[in-house]
């Protein structure tokens, strides 16, 4: 009787070990079928989880302050948790082409169609705004010197921030051997 005992619970243990082999291969097999698959991923960010936008984004920033990202659509700023939940989204009024996260401060410096810089809260209520001399074509922050540093042709432009951070001055331009080129 013990032998038959036996002979049973070595069947059972073989018979759950081939079906547990199986399984696992048959895992394996599909894992890497849809690894060789070309994968189109639609444009959004994706962190954790994908953060979808219906329309092209133009730009994006990561707020280290409050451990959020923020992206513009044009017209619209969308402002995402760190793990990709949707916090809010934002009608600015006008389209926006560039934005960067003043973390010194914890505003937002955005550039929109007119080539003014905006300047906003880290809640998006507006706080002031400054119009450049020159065309500018790219923008970012410059975190050793708390300032925002804009390029455009034939220059490039540092703004420091004044009164209390609620408005941006320009602080230098250089133009000197720049040419239309650069």
């Amino acid at each position: 009787m013990l032998g038959a005992v036996s002979d049973q619970f070595s069947f059972n243990t073989n018979m759950i070990a081939h079906i547990y082999k199986k399984s696992v291969k048959s895992t394996t097999d599909l894992v890497k079928k849809s690894d060789i698959r070309p994968a189109v991923v639609s444009h959004g960010v994706h962190h954790i989880r994908k953060i979808g936008h219906d329309d092209a984004i133009v730009d994006v920033t990561y707020n280290s302050v409050m451990q959020e990202f923020v992206t513009v659509d044009h017209q619209f700023v969308r402002v995402f948790h760190e793990d990709g939940r949707r916090k809010d989204i934002i009608d600015t009024g006008e389209e926006i082409k560039r934005i960067v996260t003043c973390p010194h401060s914890n505003q937002y410096a955005a550039l929109n169609k007119k080539d003014e810089i905006k300047l906003f809260t880290s809640d998006f209520e507006f706080v002031s705004t400054t119009k450049a001399i020159h065309k500018i074509n790219c923008m970012m922050y410059n975190e050793s010197t708390n300032e925002v540093v804009t390029a455009g042709t034939s220059n490039v432009m540092t703004w420091c921030f004044r009164y209390g951070n609620r408005y941006m001055i320009p602080h230098r331009v250089v133009t000197e051997g720049l040419t239309c080129k650069d």
